[in-house]
């Protein structure tokens, strides 16, 4: 008889600046344009505040898809009404066990609330693998948070000592770039994929701000590493002898666009033989979710053990549209043209050299 199992990879990613759920939760979600309004997020030119509304924004990319609440999930009967959930190709399911009980905890309920998100979170993976015949599970972060078991004295916030859109107990945002001491300001643009000529500020180290409301001891919206570096865990439910494709990297650091061209070397991280399958790849030059170069496929199939004879190299002729969105380099395996491989920001340095003239 045929065998089963589950094999478990983890990699990471960086959150969005501010690191609010607001914001980095909805961002989740498939779409072409995120604007920051100022205190809040459009997607595609909409607030995606109820889950319903971001079950009808992913519905917009896959009408097979839904959006769920972890705890409404745990309300439907067991067999039945759980069940025909699954049976969408795409399932978001929105947990937030850390998030809705870690403000103003204490120490010991705050561990226990991370303690039963980590186990509610592996019976949930279990029971999509093993009950719903789901075979694919991605488990991630929309942000990280910070923990401080110590009282903040007011004498201990920082103010904010200028006009800002919005303001927490680890940022605020606002339209001016001025130096202020004890914060850092990030361009909203370089560290988001928003929109929106805004500026994030956030206080040095593990600061806190003096902000209206907020719990002090948890807390995030700033840049610290632990607010920052999500985990992304995938768990493949698959036969024993079904074998894994080859993997793929991008060996180019950053990627700049050059008198309107693209040049980009991938390599196949393995090699195929008895373990490894070959992959088929799509890659592409996008500009707010549209091509603005031929996409390529690709076939990884190089049986060569030395990793240097399984370069390949890629040129876009790139043509772009109005509006100077983000650009970005994609590839994405052919069977699943949802969820890229590989997801980096491009610079345009033909709109440099012609600024210099």
């Amino acid at each position: 008889m045929q065998g089963t199992m589950d094999v478990a990879t983890l990699r990471h990613a960086l959150a969005m600046l501010p690191t609010e759920t607001k914001f980095c939760k909805p961002a989740l979600l498939p779409h072409k344009t995120l604007r920051c309004t100022g205190d809040d997020l459009e997607v595609d030119g909409k607030v995606l505040a109820s889950t319903e509304s971001r079950t009808a924004q992913l519905q917009e990319y896959n009408q097979k898809a839904l959006c769920v609440d972890y705890k409404k999930l745990l309300g439907l009967s067991f067999k039945g009404e759980r069940r025909e959930v699954f049976k969408n190709q795409i399932v978001y399911v929105f947990h937030n066990t850390i998030d809705a009980e870690g403000h103003d905890s204490s120490a010991k309920s705050f561990t226990t609330a991370c303690r039963n998100a980590i186990d509610e979170l592996r019976q949930l993976v279990a029971y999509l693998h093993d009950t719903a015949n789901v075979s694919d599970v991605f488990v991630t972060a929309d942000h990280g948070f910070l923990y401080n078991d110590q009282a903040f004295e007011e004498k201990d916030k920082q103010k904010v000592e200028e006009t800002c859109c919005e303001s927490k107990t680890r940022y605020y945002i606002t339209t001016s770039a001025e130096d202020k001491e004890g914060i850092t300001k990030f361009k909203l643009s370089e560290v988001s994929a928003m929109t929106g000529d805004y500026y994030v500020a956030v206080p040095l180290g593990t600061n806190r701000l003096a902000a209206p409301a907020g719990g002090y001891a948890f807390a995030h919206g700033g840049a610290a590493l632990q607010e920052v570096i999500i985990p992304i865990v995938h768990s493949k439910y698959k036969r024993e002898n079904e074998k894994e494709k080859v993997g793929v990297e991008l060996l180019e650091q950053a990627l700049c666009i050059v008198s309107s061209r693209l040049k980009v070397h991938l390599v196949q991280k393995e090699a195929v033989d008895m373990t490894r399958t070959e992959r088929k790849i799509v890659c592409g030059l996008f500009q707010e979710g549209k091509p603005v170069a031929k996409t390529e496929e690709l076939t990884l199939s190089s049986r060569d053990s030395d990793a240097k004879r399984r370069v390949v190299e890629l040129n876009f002729n790139v043509s772009l549209g109005e509006g100077g969105g983000i650009l970005q380099f994609k590839v994405f395996d052919k069977a699943d043209e949802h969820n890229p491989l590989i997801s980096t920001n491009v610079i345009n340095r033909t709109l440099i050299e012609q600024d210099d003239f």
